[in-house]
């Protein structure tokens, strides 16, 4: 009876430090394709490259995104194509939470766009754009 109760215990700690975060960061390119529509392109998905499992990664991501400020569309940068597609993901629910384009400007500071509300843009500091690189590139 002790042996199982030692087994069970094991168990349990094993499954324990198996479990999957529940988030976490999901980061790709977008795919693109030419078009004739006013911006050359549309985005068709995203080829995800890394999963950010960390979770003070993904806390740190999650901070930035949520400290996002609304802007006017900043054609200038967004006919371009994104640089980068990155989500908040939930494996355990096989949910995407939050979604985003990000284009990084050349002095600094990046806009991004929620997949959600395409026409919505928000700017994001040269700190920010600066650590998430490096989240992203970690």
């Amino acid at each position: 009876m002790r042996s199982l109760f030692v087994l069970l215990i094991g168990c349990l700690i094993g499954m324990n430090g198996c479990s999957s975060p529940d988030q976490i960061i999901r980061v790709g390119q977008p795919n693109t394709e030419n078009s004739e529509n006013e911006k050359g392109y549309n985005i068709q998905g995203s080829s995800i490259t890394q999963e950010i499992k960390d979770e003070e990664r993904v806390n740190r991501v999650k901070v930035i995104f949520e400290s996002f400020k609304s802007i006017e569309e900043p054609t200038d940068i967004t006919f371009q194509k994104p640089d980068v597609f990155f989500e908040v993901y939930e494996p355990n629910n096989n949910v995407s939470v939050h979604q985003a384009y990000l284009w990084y400007k050349a002095e600094g500071g990046a806009v991004t766009s929620k997949t959600t509300n395409e026409n919505e843009y928000y700017e994001i500091t040269a700190e920010q754009a600066s650590t998430l690189k490096d989240l992203f590139n970690h």
